[in-house]
């Protein structure tokens, strides 16, 4: 149970920054994917 809620949270941070250098680097990818 504490194993699960560490790894919701673990992949969400890792998403969480991908998404920030995703967003420093190219404005555009995000929405581009998103599309």
């Amino acid at each position: 149970m504490i194993g699960e809620y560490i790894e919701l949270i673990f992949s969400d941070l890792i998403i969480l920054c991908i998404y920030l250098v995703n967003n420093k680097l190219t404005p555009t990818y995000i929405h581009n994917v998103a599309i």
